[in-house]
């Protein structure tokens, strides 16, 4: 198992085997993604390699959603 240190400035040092590994090099960017009580280091590498990262909400009925908007606006104009 690889470990490292938390610095003063909470920094840590990423072990040269898991930065070899990923393939890292200075200055890339990488996110950190929590699942439970562990987090997961994974390179950006493009836009698309971050899908994922954010958890998606539950799916919209997005008819429901133009019907309340527009119910919504029908109903300012008439109070003007």
């Amino acid at each position: 198992m690889l470990s490292s240190t938390i610095t003063q400035k909470g920094q840590i040092t990423i072990p040269k085997k898991i930065r070899e590994t990923l393939n890292l090099k200075p200055n890339d960017q990488v996110v950190f993604v929590r699942r439970g009580d562990s987090i997961i280091i994974k390179p950006i590498r493009d836009i698309l390699s971050v899908k994922g990262v954010v958890p998606q909400r539950k799916s919209k009925n997005y008819s429901e959603i133009r019907e309340k908007v527009k119910n919504e606006i029908t109903k300012r104009v008439a109070d003007v």
